[in-house]
């Protein structure tokens, strides 16, 4: 396993030396607000992106990333953001060596979880997340612990339920997009675990609703809208995903340029049934509203944001003009869902590391992803054919979630990311030819004998028939 970590850190020092991208709290994009706020919170305790005197509540950022780097700096004294890279490299390593675990408990064999690991450590796409001060790396490492828990969950064992519901929790905090994962994790507890009783699944939820609960609590105080999650971006993602699909991205780009180059956007109110016309008939893109709501919605990423209640009645009017859209442009909404789910799992990658890229470097990492793909698609039709469900269910509802979440919103490759992680649990199988002596997979008839023996009137039974036999 050292061996392997080497690997992965090399690997992950490599996109060091080559993201030549400057971070820092003058950047108007993510990676810059992220580390606003955690100046904020290492100052003052206030989650806001501004970086004037006049904070105004963030609506728009996940609370757990920007939090943790803030005590960070408040315990270390080191606000450079180059030191939270170097700490994401352990995140990295850590979810390796989770998922090395997580397929050890899956098949009972060492070898195969080195395999596992091994392969993630070869993903460029995985390992480049550790030098961007952005939400996917310590994800990433969150899911992989969830997964992880549910496999080696021990029944009535309420330590680790209690535990499963602190991780969800923390992964809804750090990725919105998670909010609903439980429902899909609850099978996995059921699938995975002999005997979970229902009443150990509500424990699960209250204690991940808990986790959430403090910031709803934050959200109300700074906003009035009681908010499990980030009060605002619904919206603006649904219409961006229309004008994806249309192309339309490019011609209205410049309009909303003008917008905010004016300044003149921070009225405080938008009346969704003034600015409507025009949206039925599919020409969202040359309605005002929805430009102005667009540009007010994007101010957010400024360094003197506009005020939060401002930002989320203009999220509430792209989140009414893309419901008014969708209602009457059914075929285009049809579209809309292809084109999504075509731009997360095969569109462009390019997140923030590969802009100073040159393109044999970015075509060469690029093609690691179909590679994967298509060794995850092979072996997971060898495992089907094998039966070994219980090794291929995690990276197929990871792969079902983020499928179903992001078909609705507007898409990039990099949401796709976290699938990566579990795919290598399934493409060892294309190397192993023997099922439970290589791979230490019980068939189903070892399967029925554990149960059977699970009870101790049954394993009299079952003893008896042995020594008749």
């Amino acid at each position: 396993m050292g061996v392997v970590l080497l690997i992965a850190l090399l690997h992950t020092l490599l996109f060091f030396y080559l993201n030549s991208y400057p971070v820092g709290m003058e950047n108007i994009e993510d990676q810059g607000a992220f580390l606003r706020i955690a100046m904020n919170i290492s100052k003052d305790c206030t989650f806001s992106a501004s970086a004037v005197d006049e904070k105004e509540f963030c609506v728009t950022r996940p609370p757990l990333y920007p939090i943790l780097i803030g005590i960070i700096w408040k315990v270390f004294g080191n606000r450079n953001p180059e030191f939270i890279k170097w700490l994401q490299i352990v995140v990295v390593l850590l979810t390796i060596y989770f998922q090395y675990k997580t397929a050890f408990l899956l098949t009972g064999s060492s070898r195969y979880g080195l395999w596992t690991a091994f392969i993630l450590s070869l993903i460029p796409q995985f390992v480049a997340t550790a030098s961007m001060v952005l939400t996917e790396c310590l994800a990433m490492l969150l899911l992989s612990a969830n997964v992880y828990l549910i496999v080696r969950l021990k029944d009535g064992y309420k330590k680790s339920i209690i535990l499963l519901g602190l991780v969800s929790g923390l992964l809804s905090l750090q990725r919105p997009t998670f909010f609903y994962m439980p429902l899909f994790l609850v099978p996995l507890l059921v699938v995975y675990s002999k005997s979970i009783s229902f009443r150990n699944i509500i424990i699960y939820l209250f204690v991940y609703l808990a986790v959430l609960l403090p910031w709803g609590v934050w959200n109300y105080s700074n906003t009035g809208i009681f908010s499990l999650t980030r009060p605002a971006g619904l919206g603006f993602n649904s219409v961006v995903g229309i004008l994806q699909a249309d192309d339309k991205i490019p011609e209205i780009v410049p309009q909303v340029q003008e917008l905010l180059a004016k300044r003149e956007l921070h009225h405080g109110r938008m009346d969704f049934s003034i600015y409507s016309n025009g949206i039925s008939d599919g020409q969202i893109y040359k309605n005002d509203g929805v430009l102005t709501a667009l540009a007010i919605y994007l101010d957010s990423w400024s360094l003197h944001p506009p005020p939060a209640y401002n930002v989320i009645t203009a999220d509430i009017f792209l989140r009414n003009a893309a419901v008014t859209w969708v209602k009457d442009n059914p075929m285009g909404f049809a579209r809309v869902l292809v084109n999504n789910l075509r731009e997360l799992l095969f569109g462009r990658y390019n997140p923030l590391i590969y802009r100073d890229m040159k393109k044999g470097y970015f075509l060469a990492f690029d093609l690691v992803r179909y590679g994967v793909y298509s060794l995850f698609l092979l072996g997971l039709i060898k495992g089907v054919r094998k039966r070994m469900y219980k090794l291929i269910l995690p990276p197929v509802v990871v792969i079902c979630y983020l499928s179903s979440v992001h078909m609705f919103f507007h898409a990039e490759p990099r949401y796709f990311i976290y699938a990566y992680i579990f795919m290598p649990i399934v493409i060892p199988l294309l190397w192993y030819r023997d099922r439970e002596d290589a791979v230490g997979i019980q068939s189903e008839v070892s399967n029925c004998k554990k149960i059977l023996i699970g009870n101790n009137i049954w394993s009299y039974v079952y003893s008896c028939c042995v020594s008749i036999y």
